[in-house]
């Protein structure tokens, strides 16, 4: 399937945090694509504007770094104190860098930012992912990793994503998690609606499970031959076109 159509292939995968979503996506993409694929991830623009905020606090000599925070995102004072107030001592201790570190903090300032942005404007983060999707999609495939709305997930679809749902047992999940964010994640991490949001949505177009964790990963897992024959069996490289 390498090199099939200019359009490319379009993936989108949702699922929990330590499923092994960006593993498999890639790993599909590559399949059917050969290295002609590009990432697309909801969460870059959060990342992005998250070492914005880091940015912000590190240069500001004031009392109240929300200002210098509001100032660089162009949002309310108000609406930037929960993320800017947990940043805030870490990034001044020298301890928080880079919002890509995925520590727990900055895991949950980055969820707390996106629900700032989403109060504002709830198709914020969807109109800057999709829309640079759009600009990448002729002659690469494109992949979403990280659908974690129902919002999102609606709309990976009427973009014409094949949209699968990745599933891991809990321990295997856990032992990813703390192998990669050297920690577990905290409580309120775990029940962000980001985490949780897709519990009950009944729309996805491919259900694949993804419990390995004792080999490197490779295309002879189930869950890629799963997403790459679904891929195969249905067009799922049209913009623009809802699939059912």
């Amino acid at each position: 399937m390498n090199g099939a159509d200019a359009r490319g292939y379009r993936l989108a995968l949702a699922g929990r945090s330590g499923s092994g979503k960006d593993t498999l996506a890639a790993l599909a993409m590559h399949a059917v694509s050969g290295t002609r694929y590009e990432r697309v991830a909801f969460g870059d623009a959060v990342i992005s504007e998250c070492e914005l905020v880091i940015g912000a606090i590190r240069s500001d000599h004031g009392t109240d770094p929300a200002v210098a925070v509001a100032r660089a995102l162009g949002m309310p004072v108000e609406s930037v104190r929960p993320f800017t107030a947990l940043l805030a001592e870490p990034v001044r201790a020298g301890t928080l860098t880079f919002a890509r570190e995925r520590g727990p903090v900055a895991r949950r300032a980055m969820q707390l930012l996106g629900d700032a942005r989403r109060a504002a404007d709830p198709g914020y983060w969807i109109r800057t992912a999709l829309g640079r999707a759009a600009d990448l999609a002729t002659g690469a495939s494109v992949y979403v990793p990280d659908v974690r709305t129902a919002e999102e997930a609606d709309a990976v679809r009427n973009a014409g994503f094949l949209l699968a749902h990745v599933q891991c047992a809990e321990p295997v999940r856990q032992r990813r998690l703390a192998a990669r964010d050297g920690v577990p994640p905290d409580a309120a991490t775990a029940r962000h609606r980001t985490e949780t949001g897709l519990a009950d949505y009944g729309r996805f177009h491919l259900m694949v499970r993804n419990d390995e964790d004792s080999l490197p990963p490779s295309a002879e897992l189930p869950a890629v031959q799963a997403i790459v024959a679904a891929l195969a069996a249905h067009e799922w490289r049209t913009p623009g076109r809802a699939n059912r």
